[in-house]
């Protein structure tokens, strides 16, 4: 992930590090002192960096100094989190292989609400924010949309009955409606209405599919 001109990494070693995209010169490094990053980690306001990693811990870090500012475990528990965190309006959303789902606050990382998905959960969670929602897709092929203000369902639905989902499900707009499209290990790509979850349309491809689908409207991604 970029922060202007500079990358931030992660590692197998629990290292963050903030590194001159140019020279690849390091500005910064932190060990989170906890399991390996598996995840991008994500950057609020171009001021402070989430991470998650496989042992189940949580850290927002300074993005200037790399300061820890914040550290906890991201889930009850503290399962596994191979998902890159989502941001949402001061808000972060977890979620671990065991299906739970949490939102924190990304000052302070209070704990806001948690839920669970049902399922383990490896795809990256997805903000909406014109409907203050975030949309978690699970491996037993159901997709839930919360509310962001309370984590109550807005919907629940399912891609592709017995089929894994492990790719993050795309958001976009098409003639004035919200759609959102979702990528089935099964090879099976759904379409729903992002507003209520209703399946509109399908396409099986043939063959599996562990990437997130990238939409062009009117020629643009």
């Amino acid at each position: 992930v970029m922060i202007g001109t500079d990358a931030i990494v992660a590692d197998g070693g629990s290292y963050v590090r903030r590194l001159g995209a140019k020279t690849g010169d390091e500005r910064w490094s932190t060990s989170l002192a906890a399991g390996p990053v598996a995840a991008a980690p994500v950057v609020a306001g171009g001021a402070i960096i989430v991470v998650a990693t496989t042992d189940g811990v949580a850290a927002a870090l300074d993005a200037d100094t790399g300061e820890v500012r914040w550290r906890c475990s991201a889930l009850d528990g503290a399962p596994p989190v191979f998902a890159a965190p989502a941001l949402l309006r001061g808000l972060v959303v977890f979620a671990g292989v065991d299906g739970a789902c949490a939102a924190r606050s990304v000052d302070r990382g209070e704990l806001s609400w948690t839920r669970s998905a049902g399922r383990a959960v490896f795809a990256a969670p997805i903000a909406w924010p014109r409907a203050r929602r975030f949309v978690v897709a699970a491996v037993d092929g159901s997709i839930a949309c919360y509310r962001a203000d309370d984590g109550k369902d807005a919907w629940v639905a399912r891609a592709d009955a017995g089929a894994p989902v492990r790719a993050a499900p795309a958001l976009f707009g098409l003639d004035g409606r919200a759609l959102l499209g979702v990528a089935c290990c099964s090879g099976l790509v759904r379409i729903f209405d992002a507003d209520d979850g209703v399946r509109l349309a399908a396409l099986d491809l043939g063959a599996p599919l562990f990437a997130r689908p990238v939409v062009f409207v009117d020629g643009a991604a």
